[in-house]
């Protein structure tokens, strides 16, 4: 009984710290994005360009901002697994995904063939995984 007791208990540290882990790297990915998008904005534009240039800033502005929800809920879910913690972070994981999705998938289509734009789903699939593994920790 003790061996099986000792199993659950290290079955769920492992899956909190993959859910830290991957939170944490979605967290580096949107900052990056983030970065990236207001560093490129003024990119492939000729002639008046002040509304592309402005709504590609508040693009950049908005992933930055998510980047900070991202860590927001990762800090509660690492400090707060049992109550408010997890339901956050299945909450911006669900946004991860629709996101994620909402941009990648007609992005993958364009390109042809989806073998080629893998690269693009896989932030998609690191919010899938992260939901599996809370469905896991909440099913315990």
């Amino acid at each position: 009984m003790e061996a099986r007791v000792a199993a659950v208990t290290r079955n769920q540290r492992l899956l909190v710290i993959l859910v830290v882990v991957i939170a944490a790297a979605e967290c580096l990915y949107w900052l990056i994005a983030g970065g990236l998008w207001y560093e490129f904005r003024t990119f492939y534009w000729q002639g008046d360009a002040s509304a592309v240039i402005a709504e590609r800033t508040r693009n950049a502005y908005l992933l930055l901002a998510w980047s900070g929800v991202n860590v927001a809920a990762t800090l509660a879910y690492a400090l707060r697994r049992r109550s408010w913690g997890r339901v956050l972070m299945a909450a911006v994981q669900a946004g991860n995904l629709a996101y994620g999705l909402w941009w990648s998938v007609p992005l993958a289509l364009s390109a042809g063939q989806l073998e080629s734009a893998d690269w693009v789903l896989m932030q998609p699939a690191a919010a899938a995984a992260l939901l599996v593994a809370l469905y896991a920790q909440w099913r315990r």
